[in-house]
């Protein structure tokens, strides 16, 4: 996926998670593929993360692994989980921050054209943490498979519809991952569905509405 130019989006869709997720990223399309790669190989279940926290872990993990897996995997392996979070989010934080268009200023957002709305939104997905509590809150077996999912090779992520004669079976077996998209041939069109399915993603890894039930703003993704 490093290999992927960013690509220009259009204007946000009017869902209100979806287009927080693009406000977040910016549109940035290695940083969007990058955040549902790492998620898909490495979702670090039971973590009470924030939204920012989530999408840095995705791409920052995909990134690392990417990069160098034999460093990135030496240091997993022998490192408390922990400073292994500190490690990704010293890395993916810059990532995230270069693009994204939101923050917890009102005037920057009104000044960027973003709503109360989504502000308020941002702002709920995002409460102030302990990242150290919530790492240790963990069952020590789910740390124990997040940590091994780190230290395996990334995987290319491919549309089905490129390899519609092949079983499913066969294509993991050649590690190969499948992307549950139509493939998209225009640039506007893979952002936004892969930032649908990063968007779902999060939506299932926040309890689905645990935060967003009483908003009134979630619409069919």
């Amino acid at each position: 996926m490093g290999s992927i130019e960013y690509l220009k989006r259009s204007e946000p869709p009017k869902d209100s998670m979806l287009e927080l997720i693009l406000r977040v990223t910016g549109g940035n399309y290695p940083l969007i593929t990058s955040t549902y790669c790492g998620l898909v190989e490495a979702p670090p279940d039971g973590i009470d993360l924030g939204l920012n926290k989530i999408i840095v872990w995705g791409a920052a993990t995909r990134k690392l692994r990417e990069d160098d897996i034999n460093s990135f995997a030496d240091f997993v392996k022998s490192a408390d989980i922990y400073d292994v979070f500190k490690e990704v989010y010293k890395i993916g934080f810059p990532w995230l921050n270069k693009y994204k268009e939101i923050s917890k200023d009102p005037q920057l957002n009104r000044d960027r054209g973003i709503s109360e709305e989504l502000e308020q939104l941002y702002n709920n997905l995002n409460p102030e943490n302990n990242l150290e509590q919530s790492v240790r809150k963990v069952d020590s077996e789910a740390l124990k498979t997040l940590k091994q999912n780190l230290q395996y090779p990334v995987k290319r992520h491919l549309f089905k519809s490129q390899y519609p004669h092949l079983l499913e079976r066969v294509l993991r077996d050649k590690g190969i991952a499948i992307i549950p998209l139509s493939y998209p041939l225009k640039g506007k069109g893979v952002i936004n569905q892969f930032s649908s399915l990063v968007t779902r993603m999060i939506l299932n890894y926040l309890g689905k509405r645990k935060f967003l039930d009483n908003m009134n703003i979630i619409q069919s993704i």
